[in-house]
């Protein structure tokens, strides 16, 4: 099962100067940018995934 939109890591806003540093942490000067990935918004966004709680704590003992 896939949860979640695939997109290429180049549509994404890569522009802010953190993602810009962890880009370069973990790629160096060859950033994947046509790599698939999921985003945890687009995990989230998933239809195939049900809220089963929204409050915490989840049990009152």
């Amino acid at each position: 099962m896939r949860v979640g939109e695939q997109q290429k890591l180049k549509e994404f806003d890569l522009s802010n100067p953190l993602v810009q540093a962890k880009l370069k942490e973990r790629y160096g000067k060859n950033i994947p940018l046509e790599e698939t990935v999921v985003s945890p918004q687009a995990v989230f966004d998933a239809p195939q995934l049900t809220t089963v709680a929204k409050e915490w704590p989840l049990f009152s003992w």
